[in-house]
C-alpha cells in the first residue's frame, strides 16, 4: 500500500470524520438511555454531557503526556494505538447499555426520590463510571493523531485544527443522521451497533494505513508552510496565561449557553426530538464553518487577532438577548421559524470553531503533549458549563440575566487585553460594543418577563425547568419553559373519575403521574382515598394553590402526598400497589422522552405496581393514527383487558388497561359508586352544560370506541423503550 501525502492526510481526516459522527451517535443515545434508566430530568442530562466531557478531558490531558512515551516504549507507530483505542470505543456499545442496567438495579435500592441530592449522587456516580472509559479513549484520540502526524509530516504544528475541523463536522452529520434516520429505523440498539461496526473499521483503516511508512515527504523549500500563519498571530507577552484561561471561558460559556438556548428557545422550537437535534446540528454546522474559515485564513496567513475574535464572540452572545424577545422574535419567526433560531446562534458558534483551534494551534505548535493539555483546558469548561447553567443560573436568573452573566469573564479578558497592549482603534471598538450591548440589555426582555408584564404571571424557577401560572377564574393556564401544559378542561377531571368508578368496589388509593395543575389529584382526593401525585418539576407542585383554593388544605390531608420523581423510576422503586394509576404525559404526543410512559416496558412496570383488580388510565394527547394505534398495541400486548373511549371533551383519548375484566357499569351504576363529594367534582366545570353527574356520565361513557379496525389497519406498530414510535416519525411521514 503506497499512498501519498495527499491521500494519507485525506485518509486521516476521513477517520476523524467517522469518528466524530460516531461520538455524537453515542452521545445521543446514551442520553436517551440514560433517562430510561435513571429518570428524565436536566440533572440526568448535565451529568451525562458533563461526564462524556470529563472522559475527552482525561484522554486529551493523560494522552498528549504520554503518547510519544508510550509508542517509543513498546516501538510501535502511534496510529497502532490509535487502532487499539477506536476499537475498544466501539465495544462501548454493548458495555455503556449492560452498565446502566447494572447502575439502575443498585440505585432502585436508594429510596429517595430522583429530585434529591443523595440519589443525585449516587445516580451520577453510576453514570460517570458507565460512561467515562470509553469517553476516556475517545479524549486520547487527539494526542494520538498527533503524535502520528508528527511521524510522519516534517510540518504539523496546525494538526490540531485539522484534526478537529474533521471531527466536528463528523459529529454535525453524526447528529442529523442519527436523529432523523438510524433511531427511527434501527432502534437505539442497532443504532449502537451501527457505531460499533465503524469504529472496528475505523481501527481496521488505521492498522492498513501504517503500511504506507514509506511516503514521508519533506515540504519543498519554495512552499510556504501553513504553520508560519500560526507562529505570526499577534497576541500579549503573557499568552501563556490569558489564552489557557480563555480557552476554559470558551468552553464554560458555549457548553452553559447551549443549555439555556434549549430553554429560552422551547416556546419556538417545541420539545421534539427534532428540534433539539435541529439547534445540535446548527451549532456543531456553525461551529464547523468557523473552523473552515480558520484554516483558510490560515493557508494565506491572514489570521484574525484574538482579541477581535473575544469582542467579536462578546457582541455575538447577546444577539441572544435580541432574538429571544417576545416583541421581536414574534414576527421573525413567524417567517422564518426554527432556521430564525439557528441564525441567531450561528455568529457564536462560528466564532467558537475558529478561536479554538486557533488558539490551540498557537500554543501546541504540533506537540501532542501541549495539544492534549490545552484541549483538556477548554473541555474541563465544557464540564463545568452545563452544571453551571442548570444549578447555578437559570434556577435563579432569568435568561436574559443568566446570558449576561455568562458574558462577564469576556469582559475581564478584554480588559486584560487593553491591559496589555494598548490600541486606540481596538479600545474604540470595544467601547462601542460595550455601550451597545448594554443598550441591547436593557431594552430588551424575555420571555418571562413578557408574560409577567402582560398578564402577571408568577414564575418559578428550578434546575428543571421555568414554570409560569397566568389567568384568572376558569381561564387560568399552566407553561413549562413556554411549552402550555395544561388547563381547566373536564378530560383532566375523567382521568381520575372515569377508572374510580369503573374499578367497581371501593378503591383505597391511586397514583397521579404527571401533576400538572393538580386537577386530577384533587378530584382522586374527592373520593376519599389515599392520593400520591407525582411530578419531575420541583416547581410545578408549588404553583397547586395558584388554581385551586382549597389546594392547602388538600396538601395537609395525612391521605394525600405530593413526590417530585421521575414518575417511571418512582414506579420502579416503590413497593405500593394502587387500584388505580392514571397517566397524564405532557404534550404533545411527540414529546422528547415521552415514549417512555407509553413503551411496553413502562407498561409491564405499572402492571407490577397495580393491586388484583387494579386499573391503568392512560390518556393519549391528540395525535394521528399511526400514533394511536401503536400505544394501544403496547397496551393491549401487555393487557388482557383494554377499553378505550374518545376525550371527554374532544381532546386525545382515554384507555383503561387491567389483567381483571373491565366492565363498563350503567350511568346510574357510575354515578352511584361516587362519593357526594366526587359527583360535585365531575361537573365543577360543567355548570350549565349537564344537568346533572349523571348525564355527564352518560356522555362519558357513550365515547366507547371499538380499536380492533385501528389495529388491522397498522399491523406492526407498537411502542418499545428500543423503538420509540411516537417520537420518531420524519421517515414515515416522508414516505407515506
Amino acid at each position: 500500500m503506497n499512498l501519498s501525502q495527499t491521500k494519507l492526510k485525506f485518509f486521516i481526516y476521513s477517520l476523524f470524520f467517522i469518528s466524530g459522527f460516531c461520538a455524537l451517535l453515542y452521545q445521543i443515545v446514551w442520553i436517551r438511555l440514560a433517562y430510561a434508566h435513571f429518570g428524565i430530568n436536566t440533572s440526568v442530562l448535565s451529568v451525562v454531557i458533563s461526564v462524556f466531557m470529563l472522559g475527552l478531558a482525561l484522554g486529551s490531558w493523560l494522552g498528549g503526556k504520554y503518547i510519544s512515551s508510550l509508542a517509543k516504549r513498546f516501538s510501535i507507530s502511534a496510529i497502532y494505538l490509535y487502532a487499539i483505542i477506536e476499537f475498544c470505543v466501539g465495544l462501548s456499545a454493548v458495555a455503556v447499555p449492560w452498565l446502566f442496567k447494572i447502575g439502575e438495579s443498585y440505585l432502585l435500592s436508594v429510596t429517595a426520590a430522583s429530585d434529591d441530592a443523595a440519589y443525585l449522587a449516587y445516580s451520577a456516580a453510576a453514570i460517570c463510571l458507565a460512561v467515562i472509559p470509553w469517553t476516556f479513549l475517545m479524549g486520547l484520540t487527539y494526542p494520538v493523531m498527533t503524535a502520528f502526524l508528527k511521524e510522519r509530516f516534517v510540518r504539523s504544528d496546525s494538526a490540531f485544527s485539522f484534526l478537529y475541523t474533521a471531527n466536528t463536522v463528523g459529529a454535525m452529520l453524526g447528529t442529523a443522521v442519527t436523529a432523523v434516520i438510524l433511531i427511527e429505523a434501527l432502534g437505539f440498539k442497532q443504532t449502537l451497533a451501527v457505531a460499533m461496526i465503524a469504529n472496528f473499521l475505523i481501527a481496521a483503516a488505521a492498522i492498513m494505513i501504517e503500511r504506507s511508512k514509506n511516503t514521508q515527504e519533506i515540504a519543498p523549500q519554495n512552499e510556504q508552510p501553513q504553520e508560519t500563519a500560526v507562529a505570526a498571530i499577534s497576541i500579549p507577552s503573557s499568552s501563556k496565561y490569558v489564552l489557557a484561561v480563555l480557552l476554559f471561558i470558551t468552553g464554560l460559556v458555549s457548553l452553559a449557553l447551549e443549555v439555556i438556548w434549549t430553554r429560552a428557545f422551547i416556546p419556538i422550537i417545541s420539545v421534539e426530538v427534532y428540534s433539539f437535534a435541529f439547534l445540535l446540528f446548527a451549532y456543531l454546522f456553525a461551529t464547523w464553518i468557523g473552523s473552515i474559515i480558520y484554516r483558510v485564513s490560515l493557508r494565506h496567513s491572514i489570521v484574525i487577532s484574538i482579541q477581535s475574535v473575544v469582542s467579536f464572540v462578546l457582541f455575538s452572545i447577546f444577539l441572544i438577548i435580541i432574538l429571544g424577545d417576545p416583541r421581536i422574535n414574534i414576527s421573525f419567526y413567524n417567517a422564518f421559524g426554527i432556521y430564525g433560531v439557528a441564525l441567531g446562534i450561528l455568529p457564536f458558534c462560528a466564532l467558537l470553531g475558529y478561536s479554538t483551534p486557533m488558539l490551540i494551534d498557537q500554543m501546541a505548535q504540533g506537540s501532542p503533549a501541549k495539544i492534549g493539555r490545552y484541549y483538556a483546558i477548554n473541555t474541563i469548561g465544557c464540564i463545568i458549563g452545563p452544571l453551571t447553567a442548570s444549578y447555578l443560573l437559570l434556577p435563579f436568573f432569568s435568561i436574559k440575566h443568566s446570558i449576561l452573566i455568562l458574558s462577564l469573564p469576556f469582559f475581564a479578558v478584554i480588559a486584560f487585553l487593553l491591559k496589555e497592549r494598548l490600541n486606540k482603534k481596538f479600545i474604540l471598538f470595544t467601547i462601542g460594543n460595550v455601550l451597545v450591548l448594554f443598550l441591547v440589555f436593557f431594552v430588551s426582555k424575555g420571555y418571562e418577563e413578557v408574560f409577567v408584564d402582560k398578564v402577571k404571571a408568577t414564575v418559578f424557577r428550578d434546575h428543571t425547568a421555568t414554570v409560569m401560572s397566568f389567568g384568572t377564574g376558569q381561564n387560568k393556564s399552566l407553561l413549562i419553559n413556554g411549552i402550555p401544559i395544561t388547563a381547566f378542561v373536564p378530560v383532566t377531571k375523567v382521568m381520575a373519575h372515569l377508572p374510580l368508578a369503573v374499578f367497581g368496589g371501593a378503591p383505597k388509593n391511586a397514583l397521579v403521574i404527571c401533576f400538572g395543575m393538580g386537577t386530577t389529584f384533587r378530584s382522586i382526593n374527592s373520593w376519599g382515598v389515599n392520593a400520591t401525585g407525582i411530578d419531575l418539576v420541583p416547581s410545578v407542585p408549588k404553583v397547586f394553590p395558584f388554581y385551586f383554593a382549597d389546594a392547602e388544605q388538600i396538601m395537609r390531608d395525612p391521605k394525600n402526598r405530593i413526590v417530585v420523581d421521575d414518575g417511571r423510576r418512582f414506579l420502579a422503586r416503590t413497593r405500593e400497589k394502587y387500584d388505580v394509576i392514571t397517566l397524564d404525559p405532557p404534550p404533545p404526543v411527540s414529546a422528547a422522552g415521552s415514549s417512555l410512559l407509553y413503551s411496553s416496558e413502562f407498561y409491564v412496570l405499572a402492571k407490577t405496581r397495580l393491586s388484583e383488580n387494579g386499573i391503568l388510565q392512560q390518556w393519549l394527547p391528540p395525535a394521528d393514527l399511526p400514533t394511536l394505534a401503536a400505544v394501544t398495541r403496547s397496551l393491549v400486548n401487555n393487557f388482557k383487558y383494554v377499553k378505550m373511549f374518545a376525550g371527554a371533551d374532544g381532546g386525545g383519548h382515554h384507555f383503561l388497561a387491567s389483567d381483571h375484566e373491565i366492565k363498563t357499569p350503567s350511568p346510574a351504576k357510575f354515578v352511584s359508586l361516587m362519593p357526594e363529594q366526587a359527583k360535585k367534582d365531575l361537573v365543577e366545570w360543567n355548570e350549565g352544560k349537564y344537568k346533572n353527574p349523571e348525564e355527564f356520565a352518560t356522555y362519558i361513557l357513550s365515547k366507547e370506541l371499538s380499536y380492533q379496525p385501528l389495529l388491522e389497519a397498522y399491523e406492526s406498530v407498537s411502542i418499545t423503550d428500543n423503538r420509540p414510535f411516537n417520537e420518531y416519525y420524519l421517515l414515515r411521514h416522508f414516505f407515506d
